[in-house]
């Protein structure tokens, strides 16, 4: 099927030329019948109204001015307080308490026996729930690096470790502990 080309009427730019005419006309009566000695007042209000809101933004801006520099000078203390706390901890054992089923028996893990552990990582980020086996093996990385979970694998902070995540069965992902408790193959 052809199209035909798109012509266009030809009364259609008089009607546009006819229209564009009324449209001026009727601006220019609005213009010419506009009564400005009684809106002068009404204009003047309007303007005074909206110097008051600027000079409201200024001071709420001030304001937040002042809040922002207060949260900055916070933050620059926590940075400091971290810095100090991690050049602390990098020289010194540092004791800390499982989480899960052991954190009932108000047992603490020194760094010697958690450094024993393959997924013992001192605080690095090095892990993800993919690169576990089981869910075992996650729950050991997860009490060996203690409560502040630097590997992020318990995202909903009730101690179990990458229980949401999906472990192929069978002889590749079984985990089984010798007795010391590291996984074997």
């Amino acid at each position: 099927m052809t199209q035909r080309p798109l012509t266009i009427p030809t009364w259609a730019p008089a009607a546009a030329a006819i229209g564009f005419v009324v449209w001026a006309v009727s601006i220019w009566w609005m213009v010419a019948t506009l009564d400005t000695a009684g809106d002068t007042g009404a204009i003047e209000d309007a303007l005074d109204a909206v110097a008051a809101e600027l000079e409201s933004a200024d001071a709420q801006i001030e304001g937040l001015g002042g809040q922002v520099a207060a949260l900055e000078e916070e933050r620059n203390a926590l940075v400091a307080r971290i810095d100090g706390l991690e050049s602390r901890s990098a020289g010194s054992p540092v004791a800390f308490q499982l989480s899960g089923a052991d954190a009932e028996d108000d047992t603490t893990v020194g760094d010697a026996e958690a450094e024993a552990s393959p997924f013992f990582t001192d605080g690095a980020d090095r892990y993800n729930c993919r690169d576990f086996t089981s869910m075992a093996e996650a729950q050991e990385a997860f009490e060996v690096n203690g409560p502040d979970d630097p590997n992020r694998i318990d995202t909903n902070r009730n101690g179990q470790a990458c229980e949401d995540f999906k472990y192929g069965s069978g002889a590749a992902a079984a985990v089984v502990a010798d007795d010391e408790g590291t996984p074997e193959g």
